[in-house]
């Protein structure tokens, strides 16, 4: 099973060099072009008395994301002479990885060796190997606020436009570097980011600072970059686990508004979506579904057309719900916390508990408007009347839990997970308010929200000048299993924050609208994510006219086509990455007299996941799903390729 990857435990990394010395000792990949060779391995070159710490934090992170394996090696402690394998792909993992001219020396030597024998080579340090760079100054250019993609064709670039270019949050540094041999594909001020040399497959990058959120960070847009130049170097055939192109939905604040807005059916905009193969999970305000919602809701539910769990109890029919009078009695805390359009149902649950709170929203997992959690003994009232409706209504429960603004109580994370059944949420920590989440890095460290997999493990530094007028906010990618309550749950979120903030946002401008999500949903798939298009109900669609709400979604699955996505609810999307979170590669071999790949796995899923296969196919590399069944503890599968 997977740790919180960072460096892996004492027992894994264990194992780990024993398959690897195994592998040593049976496998010489290149002496013999029949012999069967490695098609999965990473071997991840670090030093620790310089910047491993870039690659630890960095680095790792992106090979836990994209299901690549790897072995690291430290070269302050680690002698190169002591492994003799021919890993897929090396990596040196950060800048100045050679600190003595004798290390440099054995370094160079270490990967001619292996590139005879077919391991390619993808760098983060411009100067190893130094076939590809000269350096014309010891100094940086720090003033990259833009970056500019190669006008020719290139895999690597391969999802960009001919010249495109990407905007940075903050300007950061490239050395300031000349192309002895291969071809700039990213630059910077017309310095070079990352070189390609065809014949010798090196891809090399000459900085990392757009790994850090300051800068960029990921889901910032050039993560496909960094696996396709893994894909790249490595030797094929190669596998790596990542994520097949999955689309979902996630609609919070769901009360079912076509109705009382546009006299269609109260969940009509379901079914628009349905029609073009979104299928919506949706955070209930349960006591606002009308009886007509209700049965419209089970139907579409019973089909695995959509899914959800209860959201909050709901916004009551009262003024003291109206925008103007929350903002007049309680400005500041509410002012930035309702949007624009904010919608004001006319039906409440006839059977509904007694309120809650004199104002606002009636919430269910946490006390938000008094910023705090619910005691024990209201906390049993509060999910015994949750219950009731369910009970009531015959709904059925969803398996995917995220709360009104992602606040919960911790107390009740074993009723949630005993009684409901649900064992995936998004919430980073119980007993905390949006508040302090939101500003947490001006709190003292013990009240900080937890970390979370894959990349958000560490405290990292602000990298790269400030720039005037960029957007504050960062995108979000999160799961790994989390601790609520004492209990255990999968934790998963996804949020694009650069384009108009967190929320999809749409309106009733359509084409706008669909290029938002177009760009929401394709940064994911592009960057191996499991992508979701996300807004709110009683914000954003109730107000979006039905005609319009079909032309969006028809432009929009129009727009994500070329990417052959399969269509999922939340329940079914982050089920699946919890099975690849749980699971990966444990070895992998290609045997050129058969053409067959021999691919195993290790760790326990509970639903159906799969690899990637690339192999070269002339200038191109072909890419390849294959499915591997549900299995415990291990499993393998042997794959056939063209000789």
């Amino acid at each position: 099973m997977k740790q919180e990857k960072t460096i892996r435990s004492a027992r894994h990394y264990k194992k780990r060099i024993i398959s690897f010395l195994l592998t040593c000792l049976f496998i010489v990949p290149g002496c013999d072009d029949k012999q069967p060779y490695n098609a999965s391995d990473v071997l991840l070159l670090v030093n620790s008395n310089t910047q491993s710490q870039v690659a630890i934090q960095k680095v790792i992170p992106y090979f836990n994301h994209f299901g690549i394996k790897y072995q690291m090696i430290d070269l302050a402690k680690e002698s190169l002479s002591a492994y003799t394998v021919d890993p897929a792909l090396i990596v040196i993992g950060h800048a100045e990885i050679a600190d003595t001219k004798d290390l440099a020396t054995q370094l160079e030597s270490f990967l001619k060796k292996r590139q005879a024998k077919g391991t390619g080579i993808m760098s983060f340090d411009p100067k190893m190997p130094s076939t590809l760079l000269s350096q014309t100054s010891e100094e940086k250019d720090t003033d990259v606020g833009e970056l500019h993609f190669t006008d020719a064709t290139h895999y690597i670039t391969g999802y960009r436009k001919a010249g495109d270019t990407k905007d940075l949050f903050a300007y950061m540094a490239i050395p300031k570097m000349t192309v002895k041999k291969g071809t700039t594909i990213i630059s910077g001020n017309g310095l070079p980011l990352l070189i390609v040399d065809e014949k010798t497959r090196i891809a090399q990058w000459t900085s990392q600072d757009w790994m850090y959120y300051s800068v960029l960070g990921p889901l910032g847009g050039l993560d496909d970059c960094l696996w396709k130049s893994i894909v790249w170097a490595a030797r094929k055939p190669f596998v790596m686990q990542a994520l097949p192109p999955i689309v979902t939905m996630r609609v919070d604040d769901v009360m079912g508004a076509g109705r009382q807005q546009w006299n269609v059916s109260p969940f009509q905009w379901v079914k628009t979506a349905n029609k073009y193969g979104f299928k919506p999970w949706m955070g209930m305000f349960i006591y606002n579904i009308s009886p007509e919602g209700v049965e419209e809701l089970k139907e579409l539910m019973a089909k695995g057309m959509a899914t959800g769990t209860p959201h909050a109890f709901g916004r009551p029919p009262r003024k003291e719900s109206n925008k103007e009078t929350i903002i007049k009695m309680f400005d500041p805390y509410y002012k930035d916390q309702l949007a624009d359009n904010y919608f004001l149902p006319n039906y409440w649950y006839a059977k509904a508990n007694p309120y809650l709170s004199q104002y606002y929203d009636e919430f269910i997992f946490f006390d938000h408007n008094n910023q705090k959690s619910w005691d024990a003994e209201l906390s049993k009232k509060i999910l015994k009347a949750v219950d009731d409706w369910y009970a009531d209504t015959g709904v059925p429960m969803g398996g995917y839990l995220i709360p009104h603004w992602n606040e919960i109580t911790g107390i009740m994370a074993p009723y949630i997970q005993d009684n409901w059944k649900i064992n995936l949420i998004s919430v980073r920590e119980a007993d905390i308010s949006w508040g302090y989440i939101a500003n947490a890095y001006n709190l003292k460290e013990e009240m900080k929200p937890v970390r979370t997999a894959p990349f958000n493990l560490y405290d990292e530094p602000i990298v790269g000048k400030p720039k005037e007028g960029a957007m504050d906010a960062r995108n979000s990618y999160s799961a790994g299993f989390l601790n609520l309550g004492g209990r255990t749950f999968f934790e998963f979120s996804y949020e694009i924050n650069d384009l108009i903030g967190y929320d999809w946002r749409p309106d009733n401008d359509v084409q706008a609208t669909a290029d938002r999500g177009i760009q929401t949903i394709s940064r994911g798939l592009e960057g191996k994510y499991l992508p979701v298009l996300f807004t709110h109900e009683t914000d954003y669609i109730y107000a979006v006219k039905p005609e319009n709400w079909d032309a969006i979604l028809k432009k929009l699955s129009e727009g994500i086509a070329a990417y052959q996505p399969l269509y999922l609810t939340m329940d079914d999307g982050v089920k699946l990455q919890r099975a690849f979170y749980t699971s990966e590669i444990s070895d992998a071999q290609f045997d050129p007299q058969t053409a067959e790949l021999k691919v195993a796995m290790s760790g326990k899923t509970d639903v159906p996941t799969g690899v990637f296969v690339y192999t070269d196919n002339g200038s191109t590399i072909d890419e390849k799903w294959v499915e591997i069944p549900v299995f415990q503890n291990e499993a393998s599968q042997v794959i056939p390729l063209s000789k």
